[in-house]
């Protein structure tokens, strides 16, 4: 039988197919995984043991096609977890640039805040400086 000999027949098929296929994408992961087994199960007496193993067949890859779409959603997730962990690493890298600055800077003035110690220091240990002690013998 083809299709342009009983086009009725094909089209009930396919409607049955895509109503069947929304039916299974609304499912669970685990009702589907539980339809698989019970497609799977089906006596010969039931039907012809072909069509229970296209049937199982065609839950499996509904269940393929459930647990990829959540793993877009996961990856999708995932993708924008990255994206704010990179801006918060931008955001510390600038942070720690400015620390290191203001550190270099703080010490930068505090040796200029200790220089002039330093160099009263340096004076008070030489003795070629001049004092207003008298010399010689006229004490």
């Amino acid at each position: 039988m083809t299709k342009e000999e009983n086009p009725e027949y094909f089209k009930k098929k396919r409607e049955l197919a895509e109503k069947e296929a929304n039916d299974d994408l609304t499912k669970s992961k685990e009702r589907i995984f539980t339809d698989i087994h019970d497609e799977s199960l089906a006596v010969p007496e039931e039907r012809p043991p072909e069509i229970t193993i296209a049937r199982t067949m065609a839950r499996f890859a509904a269940l393929l096609i459930r647990l990829s779409k959540d793993s877009d959603v996961t990856a999708d997730k995932n993708l924008r977890i990255s994206e704010i962990n990179l801006d918060i690493a931008k955001t510390n890298l600038k942070l720690q640039k400015w620390v290191i600055f203001f550190t270099i800077l703080a010490l930068i003035l505090a040796f200029i805040a200790v220089l002039p110690i330093f160099n009263h220091l340096n004076r008070s240990g030489d003795t070629t400086h001049q004092t207003n002690a008298p010399t010689g013998p006229n004490k």
